[in-house]
């Protein structure tokens, strides 16, 4: 914490507090308001959300007494929690061995919040993107599809309209629809469930703009070969990944974004196959493509390889 560093207020508004533990935590946000109000400012505990990573929706939820930090089923050693009445893990309350003295006046880590105005949130709104705490982009890739929508109304006039040509609609469909609906790509992680979504939302916007129903039965290839669209929506959010991924890799060893790329977390792995990351979704189409680490400073080449992956092209010609 460095008190008295004006730059670092300039953006109150966006600020994140990461830590290990709720008591770093709340020992971080006590100095920065403090930090605060020294300056004149105040910190609005309303807008002051908490967010816990790996306990979003969409987490095993155990039937029989779930933990109520993992959500994972209790065994032996284990507390229950005299403020929210859930049975919390020893590992989950950062305690070696549970002792009645402990037990007698324990307060879980969700239950003992900054402070008691700040809400626990499992979702939050961060730069215009949903942050989710398990993790996934399913709740991004949804609000960027109705910001999407929104947009699309606005130009609904020229986009439905039947007086206008096609090619003027894709124009306005690519400068103002897609930006909205790509907005934070670069760091989404895509399952077949969000491709799902950008892809529903692009077809149901290319029938409005060419004047068909599903009852025309018209073929999503034919009707964006009317508008002139050759790269889908779920090939460009591919693509924007990659592209960000070459920003990363020209950024120097001791980056803040270089050390998260390259972090490694300690510990065993669940049981079953490994999940998807975002690490390996980029590095998978880099391979399709023929590009390497290596070829992120040739930014000529890398261009190349980002239209590759837009364009749905699994190889690109080798470097001389």
């Amino acid at each position: 914490m460095r008190e008295g560093l004006m730059s670092e207020m300039l953006y109150a508004d966006d600020l994140v507090l990461l830590s290990e533990s709720m008591e770093g935590l709340r020992e971080k946000f006590g100095k920065w308001k403090e930090s605060f109000e020294k300056k004149g400012l105040k910190v609005k505990l309303g807008k002051t959300k908490v967010l816990v990573s790996g306990a979003g929706p969409g987490s095993s939820v155990s039937k029989v007494d779930p933990c109520g930090v993992c959500e994972k089923r209790v065994m032996r050693n284990s507390v229950l929690c005299t403020s929210c009445g859930k049975w919390i893990h020893g590992k989950c309350a950062n305690v070696e061995r549970v002792t009645e003295a402990l037990a007698r006046d324990f307060i879980c880590g969700r239950c003992q919040n900054l402070v008691e105005e700040v809400e626990t949130v499992k979702v939050f709104c961060y730069l215009g993107d949903m942050v989710l705490a398990n993790g996934r982009c399913e709740a991004a890739v949804t609000a960027r599809a109705r910001f999407g929508w929104v947009k699309f109304k606005e130009c609904g006039e020229l986009l439905r309209g039947r007086r206008f040509p096609l090619k003027l609609k894709e124009k306005v469909y690519r400068s103002c629809v897609r930006p909205a609906m790509l907005y934070g790509s670069e760091t989404w992680c895509l399952r077949e469930r969000e491709m799902a979504i950008l892809r529903r939302t692009e077809r149901a916007m290319v029938r409005a703009m060419c004047g068909v129903n599903l009852f025309d039965k018209k073929r999503d290839e034919d009707l964006r070969g009317m508008l002139g669209m050759e790269v889908s929506v779920e090939q460009l959010a591919e693509a924007n990944g990659v592209r960000w991924y070459g920003h990363v890799l020209r950024r120097d060893g001791d980056h803040a974004l270089r050390r998260a790329l390259e972090f490694q977390v300690n510990g065993a792995r669940k049981r079953g196959g490994p999940k998807m990351t975002w690490k390996r979704q980029v590095e998978e189409e880099t391979q399709k493509v023929g590009l390497r680490k290596e070829d992120a400073s040739n930014r000529v080449r890398w261009r190349e390889g980002v239209r590759a992956v837009a364009d749905g092209v699994r190889r690109i010609r080798p470097p001389p």
